[in-house]
């Protein structure tokens, strides 16, 4: 750990709760190793080798007794921190290697700076969501550096937040978090899921109407994997958004979102959905978010000329970096828009945009099966000879592969070029033999 520091130097104290959590402590305390002046960890009942592996990496462990309440722990750590400014992640959150300079870097240049040291009480940073298998979900903004300042400290039993507004804090876009917390195991999930459920319950009761608590329940319910649960989250979405009582401009984006992607995914209902989308748009002009749900169903409705164009507009705006706010789900997962334009491209018949985006969806993921049948059906409709299309498809396949190969065919029988699958098949027959 950075312990010897000048007495002048910036000193960063790196502080986190936990319980159980001897799978991420080590990645959680890593990070941070060269940097942090101090690491300290509060745990708030471990029954496995959490407390016994944060000891052996350096860190000042305190044990503390849980009394339901996130903020309490969170602020007690704090109050046990003694640099300059503090980095409090969850343990399964972790900063970019290549990021971990750039944190001091910002913090110096803020203290550097007069101004900057006088107005700038925490720096906001990129948090991206990932899957199990490392994929982004969504991408958010969150203060987890902040000034140890005795005004600064978490309020909220649950979903506990800082007493630090955005307009105190500086957005860095070059410093990204990975929050790993979605690809836990679904009894990992379910467990949190179900402590978070009553904990929020008991919250809601006290503030019924709360358009807030209403959407951190919302959420829990969603991750419960309940359908009778999910359901029951949606009404709460839904009355969230119809409130009238003070609401988070971003939960209230949260509320949205969770409720037209469950009504895109799940429901056909998809007149509410498209009246949705136009309600999030009146509120947040230009939003490429709900610009692109709101093409999906269009495309759903059978209104392929109006989702192309919609498409488009989101596509401009993400390559121009147009985005009135920051987006959580475009800006994370590309590649989906490009395969929904794929999709949407050859509903009308245009070949040529089927092959632009599919190039661009094939080069990332070879292995889209239904990108490369739309390519392939696009292009033997378009009367494309077969080895012209086995000669483009050569810049995504090695086709002198034979597992290359397979994918070709097997997304040919899939699409029904039952023919071409065929011919392939012989091919690396040839090949293996």
């Amino acid at each position: 750990m950075n312990r010897n520091k000048s007495p002048n130097s910036l000193r960063l104290s790196q502080c986190l709760i936990v319980k159980n959590e001897e799978d991420n402590i080590e990645k959680a305390l890593n990070w941070a190793k060269n940097i942090a002046f101090e690491q300290i960890v509060v745990d708030t009942g471990s029954t496995d080798r959490t407390v016994e592996i944060a000891s052996k990496l350096g860190a000042k462990v305190y044990n503390i007794d849980w009394i339901d309440d996130f903020a309490a722990a969170k602020n007690y750590a704090i109050e046990k921190a003694s640099g300059d400014w503090i980095a409090f992640l969850d343990a399964d959150e972790y900063f970019l290697t290549d990021d971990v300079p750039k944190i001091l870097a910002h913090l110096t240049s803020i203290h550097k700076n007069t101004d900057n040291h006088k107005h700038y009480l925490g720096l906001i940073c990129k948090m991206l969501n990932v899957d199990e298998s490392g994929k982004p979900l969504s991408i958010i903004t969150k203060v987890r550096l902040f000034r140890n300042d005795s005004n600064i400290r978490y309020y909220g039993r649950i979903h506990e937040q800082l007493t630090l507004s955005n307009e105190d804090a500086l957005y860095v876009d070059d410093i990204t978090i990975i929050h790993t917390g979605y690809s836990e195991t679904a009894y990992q999930v379910k467990n949190k899921s179900a402590r978070n459920i009553e904990l929020l319950r008991v919250e809601l009761n006290n503030k019924p109407d709360d358009p807030n608590l209403k959407t951190y329940l919302g959420d829990a319910l969603c991750m419960s994997q309940d359908e009778t649960l999910i359901d029951e989250a949606m009404v709460l979405y839904r009355e969230a958004i119809d409130s009238d009582l003070p609401f988070s401009t971003e939960l209230r984006r949260y509320a949205y979102m969770h409720l037209i992607e469950r009504l895109v995914h799940i429901s056909n209902n998809y007149d509410e959905c498209e009246l949705l989308c136009l309600r999030a748009l009146s509120e947040w002009n230009g939003d490429i978010d709900f610009e692109y749900y709101l093409a999906i169903v269009l495309y759903n409705k059978g209104n392929y000329i109006k989702a192309w164009e919609t498409f488009l507009n989101v596509e401009n705006k993400l390559m121009d970096k147009q985005l009135g706010i920051v987006s959580t789900i475009v800006t994370a997962r590309p590649t989906e828009l490009f395969e929904r334009m794929v999709i949407v491209a050859a509903a009308l018949g245009d070949v040529k945009s089927v092959v632009k985006y599919a190039s661009i969806t094939l080069s990332i993921n070879k292995e889209n099966h239904e990108v490369l049948g739309l390519f392939i059906t696009s292009l033997l409709n378009n009367k494309i000879a077969e080895q012209v299309l086995l000669c483009m498809l050569s810049e995504f396949y090695d086709t002198s592969n034979p597992n290359d190969l397979m994918i070709i065919a097997r997304a040919a029988n899939n699409c029904g070029e039952k023919e071409l699958a065929l011919k392939i098949v012989d091919l690396v027959k040839t090949q293996i033999t």
